[in-house]
């Protein structure tokens, strides 16, 4: 009856909300362009200051505000004032538009059925602010496009690019054009790209909806707006069509269990939790039980998999393997290990063209060297004894892979600011600051690194950026780890009023990787900060940077902050 929204650390930051009752002119709640409305304010909320979460009244509207108008509001409404409002978008000739739904898009990509090009794209934005040659003239990455046809069919088009585990390099605005053209598309524009590239789907006879996917940023990314597809027709309550997941390359003597979607004849899925499959295979060789447990056997061959349900049928095609061409473990890089804890190793498999293989840790002979520093089962678990250096080897027929450790590590010195002088740091980005070696306030040691800032000055173009860098010119491998790290961790001294710390890791495929430290530096004093490093990101990893930013543009203040003891962490 009252719902309660929830924000992260890094939205309830910026964010002001005006909370609107007795609302004249709205019928069913919603909001029309061009319709003119009024209410009276209930309630103005400051996220950052009062919390991260708003309750909204029942029979409410609420306004949302960032920067300058979030100032404007501040400074001239009050609880109790009587508003009057509208909404309303124009085209290029300022003539109003009118729309059910919209959504804002970057520049066209097609027009008229024809894929536009770099010096079309230019002149589209000559007049914007900056000219769009960053993002236009901007190599290939992630990207998100709408556009439809000339019989009117949809086409939504993602292309992966720069995530950590994507085999996909990406693409540049005018080759997303050129392939929609490609598709047919007689029209479509560029959406937000980058880390909020992202594809959600049910899949075939399933209710649940998945990333498909792999976003750039590693994980799902928080986005204020998604284009959703969904289907109006009723459910058929009939089986039209069987899936069996899924064809699959398996080495001999392992198992895997298939599992049977359905559909009904309008595409919705269909329950089979209490069907009767009926599951069969053509083999003598291997087997498969009642449950779809499929058991292969020890000799390589071609195997297909049947499943009925009365009369609808699906198959699935077996590669049954008796080697491995190539073989590796789901662990990368050099792994950091606490003393006595087990840890659970993984082997993977592929055929020579990096097709997966089914395959199970049973299959290797497993060795650790030097026995006296841990042990390893017949499962792949490996557990350290003693602090020192090892590797573990599995292999499979004649196929090995060998994996490092390090037992005992806990973390590794990035930067304490004992060693270089303050010649060796600089700070650049839209703001920018000063950097020196201080010993004003100090954590560990006799030195920190102090930062003065001043956003008096801001030009308000573009995001606050305090971007502070070691010299490309001083040779600073504790910046660099071999051994895959946990987390990254730093002292900060606060002056309780900084802006958003994050930092800037750069992978060994020389991808960057952004990652939180603090929404806000508004503390004061020390404090430790830590954020989890991605599990998957390709090794070595280095600290390319760390920076602060604001993105509230109403907001100008001068202060300084001190950095100590940055390391990463292996253990804690």
């Amino acid at each position: 009856e009252n719902p309660v929204i929830e924000f992260t650390d890094e939205q309830a930051y910026n964010a002001n909300f005006i909370i609107l009752k007795k609302v004249k002119g709205s019928k069913d709640g919603g909001v029309k362009l061009g319709q003119e409305y009024e209410a009276e304010v209930v309630s103005i909320i400051d996220t950052f200051i009062e919390g991260k979460s708003i309750t909204l009244p029942k029979d409410s509207m609420v306004l949302a505000s960032q920067g300058e108008k979030a100032t404007w509001v501040k400074e001239h409404l009050q609880v109790g004032d009587k508003v009057r409002f509208s909404f309303n978008l124009k085209d290029r000739l300022g003539r109003k538009l009118d729309l059910e739904q919209a959504i804002c898009a970057y520049l066209p990509l097609v027009l008229n059925g024809k894929a536009l090009t770099k010096e079309n794209m230019l002149e589209i934005c000559k007049n914007d602010w900056d000219r769009g040659i960053a993002t236009i003239n901007a190599t290939d990455k992630a990207r998100t496009a709408i556009g439809y046809t000339k019989d009117n069919k949809i086409i939504a088009l993602v292309f992966d690019g720069g995530g950590a585990t994507s085999e996909s390099y990406g693409i540049d605005l005018p080759s997303m054009a050129k392939r929609l053209e490609e598709l047919g598309v007689v029209a479509a524009v560029s959406l937000d790209g980058g880390g909020s590239t992202q594809m959600n789907t049910r899949l075939f006879g399933e209710t649940e909806v998945k990333v498909i996917n792999k976003p750039s940023d590693g994980k799902e990314r928080i986005v204020s707006n998604t284009i959703l597809f969904a289907s109006n027709a009723p459910k058929a309550n009939n089986l039209k069509e069987l899936k069996v997941l899924k064809d699959i390359n398996i080495y001999q003597n392992t198992t895997y269990a298939f599992q049977a979607r359905g559909q009904d004849s309008n595409g919705h899925p269909v329950d089979l939790s209490k069907a009767d499959i009926k599951w069969k295979v053509n083999s003598y060789n291997s087997s498969i039980d009642d449950k779809g447990v499929f058991k292969a056997g020890h000799k390589k061959e071609k195997v297909v998999v049947e499943a009925f349900i009365g009369s609808v049928k699906a198959t699935a095609q077996v590669n049954v393997v008796d080697e491995v061409p190539i073989l590796d473990f789901t662990d990368k890089g050099i792994l950091a290990l606490a003393l006595n804890v087990p840890k659970q190793l993984h082997i993977k498999a592929y055929t020579e063209d990096k097709e997966p293989i089914i395959i199970t840790n049973e299959a290797a002979k497993w060795r650790v060297e030097p026995s006296s520093i841990a042990t390893i089962d017949e499962n792949g678990v490996l557990t350290p004894l003693k602090k020192g250096e090892g590797k573990v080897t599995a292999k499979v027929g004649e196929k090995e892979v060998t994996l490092e450790f390090v037992s005992g590590l806990e973390n590794q010195l990035i930067d304490g600011y004992e060693v270089f002088d303050t010649n060796s740091y600089f700070i650049d980005g839209y703001i920018g600051g000063k950097a020196e070696i201080s010993t004003e306030v100090v954590k560990e040691g006799n030195y920190s690194l102090k930062v003065d800032y001043d956003y008096a000055n801001w030009d308000k173009v573009y995001n606050g950026t305090i971007n502070i860098r070691m010299s490309p010119d001083v040779d600073a491998p504790s910046y660099t780890t071999h051994i895959r790290p946990k987390k990254l961790g730093m002292w900060v001294y606060g002056d309780g009023k900084a802006p958003w710390l994050r930092a800037v890791l750069k992978d060994g495929n020389q991808n960057s990787h952004v990652v939180n430290l603090a929404s806000r530096i508004d503390w004061i004093g020390w404090k430790y900060v830590s954020v989890d490093i991605p599990h998957d990101i390709p090794m070595p990893i280095t600290l390319n940077y760390f920076y602060m930013v604001e993105t509230d543009k109403s907001r100008n203040y001068v202060g300084t902050v001190y950095f100590d003891d940055i390391r990463f962490i292996y253990n804690e």
